[in-house]
């Protein structure tokens, strides 16, 4: 009753049997079905006096003194109802839809304990309040008569008012088995981290006098910036200040110690200080922090707290920075893109917002060279696709339209993002204050590849993303020296295409998929042009000994996850050393000896001395052709002829990770090999019928005629598979069902995990 009606009132009703009626039924209850207007304006009526008489069938598990949907209300004036809004309501605001019908925090974001609608965070599912432990604490829909009842969130919206309860509905105290468990402690309630944190001083005291900021500053909500100083006040939004940085352009740009940021409507806004854990997607990291302080902060935290500002209307802060280069229209914007944008990439969420090397890799290491770093930390990583250099090392920020420094460049990310229109210059950076310094000079910068010393040396360049995404490839591929196709992601990163044979369709898989290479520079001796030069601006070169191996320098010995001799790759080649099966198989089934030892269109009648030019391969002595090897012949399987007859193939090793292997039907129980046809097709091996294969079915000597040839064909293997029948299952004439599991070289065939008649067809 709770979960099917959320919404409806419960009761005795809820443990009463009912059925539909017909129209014509006169009994005095007969209703309308909820559900008609639901489905299509169907027409069903329901009848609880058509169930009432005295056969087992309409006899329940409960009468009306035990129905547990029957809530006691004298007992307990605060028990939960079982209750919630209409499903449209609680559809509309993202709410699973028996939100608030038991004791649980079902506001904490964590599905352990309650289930979940489409919006699952506390501050999306309240955006207007300000996030806390309350986010945690468990609660539900009560009767208006509950000491602590509260009108509900949506009761202008609903033809019924509901009434919620936190402590006297689910405290222990509330009444015997009513004690709930949260996922979440006060404690540990992720949503308690987005209050102001600091314990009156945010940094050590010596790092707030070195940058001359109040030692309080960033400890409660207040806009620090915009120079209301005085006595903590939360009424006026009062807060202390530096004895000589009051103001926005005092902190932030005629500050020797801070960054330079242009002023602008966030000097009037309060922030403070929260919990690295908070999660309100604002958070941002504080550009003061060194190894042992790991601050955040947010705006959002204190808006929805709704702390009142001395500039609510039209804050008072412009850019006047007249001693910057360019003047105060080059000025860092303290903008960038979205948040959401920016992480989906793997940049940070403060990236170009003030002057940083941003691409030098050296992430919040001091307070004020340090800098905000994403997944992707360095030029290597944030612009795999990009020549690299000095720039790597050089300072930058975002700047305005209006400024007219010659560098002033449209940003790479413009286009990505929705047509944004972000510029940026590196000259705006160019001044001598020490936020502009970089760890690197031109001459250290770690990012200019060298090709005098190492004409061979890995580039750290790749192609574009949409091109590595189009074929399934990591944004960073061919980057480093690695094995970057044989499809194991310990040394390597891994796109959505992962392994050798798929990323290479026409290519023959061997031990080359687990060989370390690199894109390099062309005049790198053995560099060869890269494979999507046609569809690239840029063309590339990729090289393995030269750029990989030991020899090729200092430091450039490369391991592999695997070596030649375990690529999995290298077991696609073809495998038997002369004689796949012993001359006993091949002369009693009347083959060549070393049928299925290399590639070749073993079945097509083109017999002769071995010949990878023409195709011509070995035969039998009087089996040549596929009808006489697979029809007419009383010790293989039956198999219809077709185009397969025509197609070359060889036995592989069963490790070989190709789709296609199949077992060989003449296994036995001391040879198991497997066969591939793409592991042939891939190296290109020329086949004497090209075009049309002449094999068709014409068996007119078989049963039926060559209309009843076995087809070679069966369901598909996943739902073979998913029964526990072979992959292989009617495709031949075999008993599949007398159990006989590849014991013999003739009589078996192929089995699943239910091997035989009984276990496969138990009715």
């Amino acid at each position: 009753c709770n979960s099917m009606w959320p919404a409806e009132p419960k009761g005795d009703w809820c443990c009463q049997p009912w059925c539909y009626v017909s129209d014509e039924c006169e009994l005095s209850d007969v209703t309308p079905s909820l559900l008609n207007d639901q489905f299509g304006g169907a027409d069903f009526s329901l009848s609880y006096a058509a169930c009432d008489f005295g056969v087992p069938e309409a006899e329940t598990a409960y009468d009306d003194d035990t129905c547990p949907f029957e809530v006691d209300l004298t007992a307990n004036p605060c028990a939960c109802l079982h209750v919630t809004y209409s499903d449209e309501i609680l559809e509309s605001y993202g709410m699973p839809r028996d939100y608030g019908h038991y004791c649980a925090a079902w506001d904490d974001g964590d599905g352990t304990r309650h289930s979940l609608g489409t919006n699952t965070q506390c501050h999306t599912l309240w955006p207007d309040l300000a996030v806390g432990d309350w986010c945690c604490q468990a609660w539900c829909y009560v009767d208006a008569s509950c000491p602590d009842a509260l009108p509900a969130w949506a009761n202008d919206e609903s033809d019924v008012p509901l009434y919620y309860s936190y402590s006297a509905a689910c405290d222990a105290e509330a009444g015997p088995g009513l004690n709930v468990e949260t996922e979440y402690s006060d404690a540990t309630c992720p949503w308690g981290d987005c209050e102001c944190v600091g314990d009156g001083n945010a940094y050590p005291p010596t790092v707030t006098a070195e940058i001359g900021f109040a030692a309080n500053y960033g400890t409660y909500c207040a806009a620090w910036e915009d120079g209301n100083c005085g006595a903590r006040n939360d009424e006026t939004g009062m807060h202390e200040c530096g004895a000589e940085r009051k103001e926005c352009d005092e902190m932030w740009w005629k500050n020797d110690n801070t960054a330079k940021l242009a002023s602008g409507d966030w000097c009037c806004q309060a922030w403070c200080f929260v919990s690295p854990a908070c999660p309100l997607p604002d958070i941002t990291n504080s550009s003061f922090n060194d190894n042992s302080t790991k601050l955040v902060y947010s705006y959002s935290a204190c808006e929805r707290a709704d702390t009142p500002v001395k500039f609510d209307d039209e804050c008072p802060y412009t850019p006047d920075h007249d001693d910057r280069p360019g003047g105060y229209q080059c000025a860092c914007l303290d903008q960038t893109f979205r948040a959401a944008d920016l992480t989906s990439i793997g940049f940070p969420t403060t990236y170009g917002r003030s002057c940083e090397a941003w691409e030098d890799g050296i992430c919040n290491t001091t307070r004020i060279d340090g800098h905000q770093c994403g997944t992707y930390t360095d030029c290597n990583s944030m612009w795999p696709a990009e020549p690299k250099g000095d720039w790597c090392c050089q300072p930058w920020c975002y700047v305005s339209d209006e400024c007219e420094l010659s560098d002033v460049t449209p940003s790479l990310l413009n286009d990505q993002f929705g047509g944004a229109d972000f510029s940026l210059s590196y000259a705006a950076c160019d001044f001598g204050v020490p936020e502009a310094e970089t760890a690197y000079d031109d001459d250290t910068c770690p990012f200019e590849v060298d090709l005098t010393a190492n004409p061979c040396a890995c580039l750290h360049v790749t192609y574009s993303d949409e091109i590595l995404e189009s074929y399934g490839m990591p944004r960073d591929y061919g980057h480093y020296c690695a094995a970057w196709d044989d499809g194991d992601g310990t040394r390597h990163s891994l796109g959505t295409n992962t392994q050798c044979h798929t990323l290479w369709p026409d290519l023959a898989v061997g031990d080359w998929c687990c060989q370390a290479w690199c894109y390099v520079d062309a005049s790198c001796p053995d560099a060869l042009p890269a494979w999507a030069n046609d569809e690239s601006d840029v063309p590339l070169y990729y090289s393995y000994s030269a750029a990989c191996d030991a020899e090729a320098g200092p430091g450039l010995n490369v391991e592999t996850e695997y070596s030649d001799a375990t690529c999995p790759w290298g077991d696609c080649e073809c495998v038997g050393d002369g004689n796949a099966y012993p001359p006993t198989v091949t002369a009693e089934i009347g083959f060549a000896a070393n049928y299925g030892t290399y590639c070749a269109a073993w079945e097509d009648g083109n017999c002769g001395a071995r010949n990878d030019e023409t195709g011509m391969h070995e035969c039998g002595a009087e089996r040549k052709e596929c009808d006489e090897m697979w029809w007419k012949n009383d010790n293989t399987a039956k198999l219809a002829s077709g185009d397969w007859c025509c197609q070359a193939w060889c036995f592989v090793s069963p490790a070989c990770p190709l789709p296609d292997i199949t077992n060989s039907s003449f296994n036995d129980n001391s040879t198991k090999l497997v066969y591939s046809y793409s592991a042939c097709e891939r190296a290109d091996t020329p086949v004497k019928f090209d075009d049309e294969c002449p094999y068709t079915p014409d068996h007119d000597d078989r049963p039926g005629g060559y209309q009843c040839a076995c087809l070679d064909q069966t369901f598909r293997a996943a739902d073979l598979t998913s029964i526990g029948f072979p992959t292989t299952y009617g495709r031949s004439c075999e008993a599949w069902e007398d159990g006989i599991c590849n014991t013999t070289r003739i009589d078996g065939h192929q089995c699943g995990t239910y091997t035989d008649c009984n276990s496969m067809w138990p009715a």
